[in-house]
């Protein structure tokens, strides 16, 4: 498999190499890959928003029929980071759908959380499923989403500890629609050398922009 950066580390999310076309098309399984100017990662990660990752991602694809059999996104688990942390520190009020994908970009089960919050599961459930968190315990479900992504947040310059004091906006009927652009970029230089010695790679995830309709 070819990478784009060969200092980076990719994963690849799909078949990967395995062609699925009909014998009929003439297939002789062998794939190549492109670089995809725009790609929309909500999806693969499960956040219900939008995710956009520009230049960053290859897909692979079949030579004979143009199907794409996966995409290589580097650094997913950083990019799944970073995507939370800036939606924890985003004061729009938190859905939820975006509950569940915050809780499972920590690898925590729901009861879990519940216990983390001090609430009863079935009264954590409910608030997943729709009902609205009240703002002390969204300001301790922020805090605790986080703390567990703190690594990522230094590299973003995000202080977690300024959540237990954010100041969340005020609920709207209509859920807004959000979209994080992201870019892959080299290391930026204000990092300290213990901070760039820590990452996998000499390449960042860095928001470009987050926009709401």
């Amino acid at each position: 498999m070819t990478s784009m950066k060969k200092t980076t580390s990719l994963e690849v999310v799909g078949s990967a190499g395995i062609c699925q076309c009909d014998v009929g098309k003439g297939c002789a399984a062998s794939t190549h890959f492109r670089v995809v100017e725009e790609f929309n990662a909500a999806e693969l990660i499960g956040a219900p928003f939008d995710v956009v990752l520009h230049g960053a991602v290859e897909e692979e694809v079949c030579v004979t029929c143009e199907e794409v059999l996966g995409h290589c996104i580097p650094q997913l688990r950083e990019l799944v980071g970073i995507v939370a942390i800036m939606r924890v520190f985003d004061r729009r009020r938190l859905f939820g759908d975006e509950l569940r994908f915050l809780r499972r970009s920590l690898g925590r089960r729901s009861k879990e959380m519940a216990s983390v919050l001090e609430i009863d599961p079935s009264t954590y459930s409910r608030h997943e499923n729709g009902a609205t968190l009240s703002l002390n315990v969204e300001k301790s479900f922020r805090f605790a989403v986080g703390n567990g992504h703190n690594e990522v947040a230094r590299l973003i310059g995000k202080n977690v500890s300024s959540l237990l004091d954010i100041e969340i906006a005020k609920i709207r009927n209509v859920k807004p629609k959000i979209r994080y652009d992201l870019s892959f970029c080299e290391k930026p230089k204000k990092l300290s050398y213990e901070e760039r010695q820590g990452m996998e790679s000499d390449h960042v995830w860095v928001v470009s922009t987050d926009k709401a309709a």
